[in-house]
């Protein structure tokens, strides 16, 4: 899969274990993935903390076409992966409580 091929309400796993919403467009943001938590982020007893871990919104341009975000490494003179999307999603049902 490649970043032009996502759509909106999309769901995103990250190699780090983070999953997120593509934002294409909604009343705050666009071009953004939107992640919900960072399962390495745990206190006692399982809850996830809350502390401001990173960037919970990543705009699309940040990432690659192949939804890879790299660093160029001067030293080396080498691309260096620093994150990725590993598994995408895409919902075909939705069930709602009425």
């Amino acid at each position: 899969m490649n970043k032009s091929s996502l759509t909106n309400g999309m769901i995103v796993k990250s190699s780090g274990g983070r999953y997120g919403v593509v934002c294409l467009k909604d009343a705050t943001n666009e071009n953004v993935i939107k992640f919900l938590y960072d399962p390495n982020l745990l206190i006692d007893n399982g809850f996830i903390e809350e502390v401001n871990y990173g960037n919970r919104i990543v705009s699309l341009d940040d990432f690659d076409d192949d939804l890879t975000i790299r660093v160029f490494d001067t030293e080396t003179k080498e691309s260096l992966i620093v994150w990725s999307i590993d598994e995408v999603y895409k919902l075909n049902r939705v069930w709602t409580r009425s």
